[in-house]
């Protein structure tokens, strides 16, 4: 494909930066949009043309003509060709700052939401960029080879060492990989948790047949040569755990737990100075991230969650703190709920990637004054948050929370009012 020179303009809400074309054998494209990858806004990059549509370009960079100031050597040796993280070549304060900037463009431009306030950052500058993930996917193949996906493939690049997972993650596959690795024909994916206390190690079983093949060769007694905690899975389902214990692994811990410290703390000052309820209604809760410390300034919490699990041990939590008469779990889809129940004076709602779409259509202003919506995507974000705007909602406060430091993701948080 041909090159050309480009000049790096703005971040955009994915992995690739936005820019133009300036210098070019062909015409044709001079000022054509292109998207790259580990470039930096203000940059100057020769570059090579991957896909040519209609109305922009994409490619790689092949050289840095005009380096940025805020560009750093990346930590992760294997950081161009694994896919778990986007922006290790920026300094981190600057990846704050341009994502402050995506965000704030992206619900001006899509949205036609004009922000009256600075966005607040939490946790900003209190924040490592490293070592902070608590949880990990790796991916084996038959062969037996284990690490994560690279860009936009299902190639798996392997690795000793992640310079994102928590110390003691890390550790611990070192330990483990050795010996997994033998048996990739069995497995297609190793769930790593760290929840402070323990390491949960989480092996999927690609065919139901092998079941009886480990269970014959032994392998579920690999929990006699590590100190962790093992389950096997087969779709979802348990098929062998070295513990007694309600719940399963991957519900224990927050991915990032210093962050998340942040996130309560900002939803506890938000909710305190607008309360006491007469009645919260929380959404996608989860076991009660935010519930318990909701407690205090409301006389009923409604919380909703699909998940059994995470619901049974929502409801051991709030036994433990004697709150059973003030705190229901209600095990639902949070889009059935809502249509059936009135909601609460506070609302707040986590919801996934996808959204609430369906949800945010059964938030009634006469019943609901405060929302507090907390999201994991930008799009989705913005989509329910013009539903609410056009509800009478007024945003009256707004912030971000650098979730997953190194990558494009972000964390909004809005708070919306009938005022």
């Amino acid at each position: 494909m041909k090159e050309v020179v480009v000049k790096v303009l703005n971040p955009t809400y994915s992995k690739d930066f936005i820019g133009v074309v300036i210098k070019s054998d062909d015409d044709s494209i001079i000022n054509k949009k292109i998207f790259l990858p580990y470039v930096i806004p203000g940059e100057i990059v020769k570059a090579k043309i991957t896909k040519d549509s209609k109305t922009f370009l994409r490619g790689e960079p092949l050289e840095i003509l005009e380096v940025s100031p805020f560009r750093v050597e990346p930590k992760c040796p294997l950081f161009y060709q694994c896919g778990g993280c986007h922006f290790q070549h920026i300094e981190y304060s600057e990846q704050l700052r341009l994502k402050k900037k995506v965000v704030s463009d992206y619900l001006k431009i899509h949205g036609k939401v004009s922000l009256d306030f600075d966005i607040n950052v939490l946790g900003e500058g209190k924040l490592l960029p490293f070592n902070y993930r608590k949880r990990a996917l790796i991916h084996i193949l038959e062969n037996g080879k284990m690490g994560f996906f690279r860009n936009e493939t299902h190639d798996v690049v392997s690795f000793d060492e992640c310079q994102i997972l928590s110390k003691k993650l890390n550790e611990s596959f070192k330990e483990l990989k050795p010996e997994i690795s033998k048996y990739g024909k069995y497995f297609y994916s190793l769930v790593l948790d760290d929840d402070v206390e323990n390491i949960f190690a989480i092996l999927n079983i690609r065919e139901e047949y092998q079941v009886k093949e480990l269970r014959e060769k032994n392998f579920f007694d690999i929990y006699k040569k590590f100190p962790y905690k093992f389950i096997f899975e087969y779709r979802g389902k348990e098929i062998f755990k070295n513990f007694e214990f309600e719940e399963s692994a991957g519900h224990f811990s927050q991915v990032n737990i210093e962050a998340n410290k942040y996130l309560v703390n900002f939803v506890k000052d938000e909710s305190f100075k607008r309360g006491p309820f007469n009645s919260v209604t929380e959404l996608y809760a989860g076991s009660g991230n935010f519930t318990f410390m909701l407690s205090s300034i409301s006389k009923k919490i409604t919380a909703v969650e699909l998940d059994g699990k995470l619901v049974k041990r929502g409801e051991n939590i709030s036994k433990e703190k004697n709150l059973g008469d003030k705190i229901l779990f209600i095990q639902s889809s949070c889009e059935k709920f809502v249509k059936k129940n009135k909601l609460g004076n506070l609302v707040l709602l986590d919801p996934p990637r996808g959204g609430a779409k369906e949800v945010v259509k059964y938030i009634n202003p006469k019943d609901t004054n405060i929302v507090i919506y907390i999201s994991c995507a930008l799009p989705t974000f913005e989509r329910d948050l013009k539903e609410l705007l056009s509800k009478g909602y007024k945003i009256s406060s707004f912030s971000i929370l650098d979730m997953f430091p190194n990558t494009y993701h972000v964390e909004t948080v809005g708070v919306l009012e009938i005022i």
